[in-house]
């Protein structure tokens, strides 16, 4: 079994770019594709979750806790 220190950090973006990039990192966490990030990913990544309609990823936007 390996132990883990708990920690967490609140992340509040500072401008539209920043809360796009924290949206793409929670849509990337659920399909498990975090290596394709980025720097300019996140853009064409958040437009194809809505297209698909997957929505959940976009509350994250406000404030994500790490």
């Amino acid at each position: 079994m390996k132990i883990i220190q708990q920690s967490a950090r609140i992340l509040t973006p500072e401008d539209g770019m920043q809360a796009l990039r924290q949206i793409e990192q929670a849509g990337r966490n659920c399909y498990r594709s975090e290596a394709k990030i980025t720097e300019d990913s996140a853009p064409r990544f958040v437009e194809a979750l809505l297209k698909r309609g997957h929505l959940s990823p976009v509350e994250f936007a406000g404030m994500t806790v790490e």
